[in-house]
């Protein structure tokens, strides 16, 4: 059994007074006692510089993506609303076309991008086959046929 009196040198006055004599065989190896002493100091916590790089790197990118898709949504919403208007227009040229009403198609025509053009062909029985094609600004065609017979 190991009991001394004598403190070591590296051990402070106050911790020397905590330790008692144990019955510990001398054949055990001892283990160094829990106080600051013997901790290395502890490492600073937070995030390091590189990770705080690589964060931020992740980030624009994953934003830049973002703004691609919303892009990417927003030209498609504009592209369909264009072919519904493009349908609309075509269907309303065709309904005006009997009555010989020319300045829908020509009010579209100013338009920015916007070309319309309606042909005429006559088929069987005195019958004529109209089609509209409208062309809008996102290169998107739309195009309606129609027969037009007189009555009998």
């Amino acid at each position: 059994m190991r009991c001394s009196n004598k403190r070591p040198t590296y051990l402070s006055a106050a911790y020397a007074a905590t330790i008692s004599c144990s019955p510990i065989p001398d054949n055990q190896p001892r283990q160094p006692p829990a106080h600051p002493v013997f901790f290395r100091p502890r490492r600073q916590t937070g995030f390091s510089l590189t990770e705080t790089l690589i964060a931020a790197l992740l980030f624009s990118l994953s934003l830049a993506g973002l703004l691609q898709y919303h892009q990417a949504v927003q030209q498609a919403f504009a592209r369909s609303g264009q072919m519904h208007q493009a349908w609309r227009l075509a269907h309303q040229a065709l309904e005006v076309w009997p009555a010989g009403v020319d300045t829908l198609l020509s009010a579209f025509q100013r338009q920015n991008g916007w070309r319309v053009s309606q042909t005429t062909q006559p088929v069987e029985n005195n019958c004529v086959r109209v089609k509209v094609r409208v062309h809008t600004p996102a290169r998107a065609q739309a195009e309606l046929a129609r027969w037009f017979c007189p009555l009998r």
